[in-house]
Formats: C-alpha cells, structure tokens, sequence
C-alpha cells in the first residue's frame, strides 16, 4: 500500500512528473509555491542565570535566546526577539529592548541582556563591572575589586563575594596598634605570635591577642612573679614572696598610697611595733617605718620640732622653720 504524502510530500513528488499530471493538479501546485522554508526550530529555554545577589535574572519577556539561528522572516521574529540587521532573531539591539530588568544592557556583541558591559552601567552601591571573557551574561555589578574601592568602617573588600567588610582578609588591610590579620576571625590584632611584640611587652596572649609582659611566672625576670589577670611582672602578689627583713609586707591595697605589689617596710602603724631604732609611724607613701609624718609628731623643743624628710624630728627643715 503505498503511505500517503502531506501537501510537503506531495510537492515533491509533482517535480519528477510530466507536465500534463502538473496542469491535472495546477491547485496543489499553487499551494506548494506559496510555502516559505523555515531555517531552524527554537529550542526549549536555557535555564536563566542568577545575579551576585541571588535574583534570577529576567531575559526579554518569557522568551529565552535561540540555540539555533532564527532568521527573520516577513513576520518577524518570534514573541521576545527583535531582527538584527544580520537578519537573525536576537534577544536585543538597544539597551531599551532589554527593559527595566537585572539584565538592562545589550551586549552589542552577542546581542544578549546582560547586567552590565561597562563601570558606566552600574550604579551606586555597586559601581564596578565584573566582566566575564567567555560569557557576558555572567557579568555582574560589583561593590569593590580592591581595598582602595573601601573606606570608613568597611575598609577591605572581601574578594570571595566582591564586598567591602570591616573584617580583613591580610595584615596588609591592618595598620597601626593592630597591624596583623587573625585569618580565623577576619580581626585586625596586636599579635599571632610572640615574634610578633616588642622586646617591653614579648609575650602573646593567645586569648585578646595583645602583646603583655608575661603570662605566667617563667616568663617574668628572676625575682618577679606574673600578676595573671594583669599579664604584668610585678615583685609580689602577697606577702610570702617578701623575703627582705626589712621589706617584708606586699603592698597589695588599692587604698593605700604607694607602688602596688612592691615589697615594703610596713603598711600599717601596727607594722612599726616592737622594731627598736624604727620610727612607730608607718608612712604609707614609701612603706617606711618613720618617728613622724609632720610636725604635730614632733617633740615641742627647738631641736626636734620639725619632721624632716627621713621622717624623724629635727630642728629645721626650710627657713620657714627658724
């Protein structure tokens, strides 16, 4: 049986004919020269791109590009597409084609709506184009592309997303009392590392990554003990770490007038009892045992009516006194 032919196949049929048969079926004939050839089929959509900020990137209404070459015919191009002077179906001529979207330029090129070609066309907070070489339409509006792009309390441009951060990426981004970059915190610090303080203060804390005098007593000079929670050598926490006689109390009271954890001769009166050829009167400034502290301490003769400097009475200590 032999399979019929739709008015395609039966054209081509007509030309390997005689004549006569043409004029028999003149209709169909007519039919068949009024028939336009068709280049290519769209295919399906290709999947949409994304911009840096997570938006799907709209295209020209719900159109996607051709994966074929469409030519223009005499009734256009399909809904979404424009003819180009090539006589291909494009996605765009003008940048007006590609409408108020995340993809507003037309990349005169490949004739695409892409985010941006130019610095030109990307506005403020993103002012940078980031262009892609093999495909525009990856293009994106960038914050930064280096630390000379940041300023004020965002000072460095974290490269991985393109955005200026206050956290930094290396020490280059730090400066001053906190020159180093923590690559665990993105912190500027003092220090990493105990090479990285000065010879006054040679000890890293692991904790506030400051440079401190010690942190515990093996790293304070011979005689000194560490005061922990201040990380400072100091002589003494308390008392059992005096050993002199004659300095035997640590000085450990914030109330009390004097260099605190210093060892010193008394801190109270009652420190000076029993201490024969020491005054009774501690004074409190220096942690010295002393006859007096001022001249209502003094005996009332000529001789000792003054208290000098060292603390014991004497006849004068100024002009003022005679």
């Amino acid at each position: 049986m032999t399979p019929r032919l739709g008015i395609r196949g039966r054209c081509r049929a007509l030309t390997g004919r005689s004549g006569a048969l043409v004029l028999a079926i003149a209709a169909i004939i007519d039919g068949c020269a009024k028939e336009r050839p068709f280049a290519a089929e769209v295919l399906p959509a290709q999947p949409a791109e994304q911009s840096p900020s997570g938006e799907v990137a709209s295209r020209r209404g719900d159109a996607a590009p051709p994966s074929l070459t469409i030519r223009c015919t005499e009734g256009g191009c399909p809904t979404g597409f424009v003819c180009a002077t090539t006589g291909d179906c494009v996605e765009c001529n003008t940048n007006e084609q590609c409408g108020n979207t995340s993809s507003p330029v037309c990349d005169a090129t490949t004739h695409v709506c892409i985010a941006c070609s130019t610095d030109a066309d990307c506005p403020d907070p993103r002012p940078f184009c980031s262009r892609n070489p093999t495909n525009s339409r990856a293009n994106a509006c960038i914050q930064c592309r280096s630390d000379e792009d940041c300023g004020g309390d965002s000072p460095a441009c974290d490269l991985s997303t393109n955005t200026c951060t206050a956290r930094c990426q290396a020490s280059t981004q730090c400066s001053g009392q906190t020159p180093i970059c923590n690559s665990s915190t993105r912190v500027c610090v003092q220090c990493l590392m105990d090479s990285d303080c000065p010879p006054e203060s040679s000890r890293c804390d692991g904790l506030t990554f400051r440079c401190v005098t010690c942190l515990d007593d093996l790293t304070c000079p011979t005689g000194q003990v560490c005061d922990v929670p201040r990380r400072n050598c100091v002589q003494c926490l308390d008392s059992s770490q005096c050993s002199s006689e004659t300095s035997p109390h640590c000085l450990t009271e914030t109330g009390v007038t004097g260099a605190l954890n210093t060892c010193v001769g008394c801190i109270g009166n009652g420190d000076c009892a029993n201490k024969p050829g020491i005054g009774s009167q501690c004074r409190t400034s220096d942690g010295r045992c002393v006859g007096c502290l001022d001249d209502s301490d003094c005996a009332d003769t000529p001789a000792a009516s003054t208290c000098l400097d060292s603390g014991a009475g004497g006849p004068c200590s100024a002009d003022q006194d005679c």
